[in-house]
Formats: C-alpha cells, structure tokens, sequence
C-alpha cells in the first residue's frame, strides 16, 4: 500500500522486510516488485530529508522568536518573487513550498521543497545563484542552521504565505 499512497520511507522499510519473498498475488510479476522496490530506495532518502527539515522549520516558527524571524524572511522572499509573477501571464500559478535552512551568517545551505509552479523555477534559480555564492542574503537566524518554511498560497493566486 505504501507505493500506491507515494510513501517511500515506509514501502522502503517494508521493502528491507520482505527481502525477496514477495507474493505474487500482490505483485503479479517480479518485474512490479523490483521497480517499487528500486523507485522506494532512490525516493526515501529524500522524502526523510525532506520531512526533517519540515519538522525543524514547524520547531522554529512555534519558538518565541520564530514568528518575527519568519515575517522577516517572507518579506525578503516576496521581494525575490515579485520580478517571477511579473513575468509570467495570467493564470494558473501553480503552488510550492520552499524548506531553507539558513547558516548562522544568514546566507542558504540548502534548500528542499516540491511542488509544481512556474514561479518555482524562476525563484529557485535566484536561490540557487545565492546558494552557490554563499552570501548572506537573510539576518542572522535564532539559532544555527535554522530552516524556515515559505508556500505560495494558491488561493491567493499572487501572494505568498508562511504555514
């Protein structure tokens, strides 16, 4: 079950289980089997990442001054964001969500999402070129390499929310 809902993490464990000995009546063939396997142990990496920093960043804005560092950093990637909507025609946004984790200095040391908007791409790659630069563009946060969490809210078709 754990293939059909998307969930790697747990259909890699299950998969680590089974070893195998998996049942034809539930795979039909081996071919089935061996590419769910292969797809949960390249995925799972990456959605256990990814649900960590989730975790840290929800941790983060419910500290005391996680409210006032997130308002700050929407602010500065609303402003990122503003030449992206521009630039595109009217229409369906599409919707994202952005995982940074900022280093002491304020500068990004990673950065993790999903999501499918045209925004995404253009955003991501001013994210990226400050990444790979390795300046600081955000205050210094609350606490070492701290994750925050940013969406774009598609209700709000232009504007972006915090979680």
């Amino acid at each position: 079950m754990a293939p059909s809902f998307g969930d790697a993490v747990v259909a890699n464990k299950m998969f680590d289980r089974i070893g195998d000995q998996w049942s034809e009546d539930i795979w039909h063939d081996s071919s089935t089997f061996e590419s769910s396997k292969h797809w949960a142990k390249q995925v799972a990496p990456f959605m256990a990442r990814k649900q960590a920093a989730e975790d840290s960043a929800e941790a983060n804005l419910h500290a005391p001054e996680g409210a006032k560092y997130n308002a700050a950093f929407a602010e500065k990637i609303n402003t990122w964001m503003q030449p992206c909507l521009k630039s595109l025609t009217a229409g369906d946004l599409g919707n994202f969500e952005l995982l940074i984790k900022v280093t002491t200095e304020g500068a990004i040391a990673d950065i993790t999402g999903g999501g499918h908007s045209p925004v995404m791409q253009c955003l991501g790659g001013k994210l990226n070129e400050f990444r790979q630069g390795k300046q600081a563009v955000f205050s210094p946060p609350p606490r070492p390499d701290y994750w925050v969490r940013f969406d774009l809210n598609p209700e709000g078709s232009t504007s972006a929310a915090l979680k």
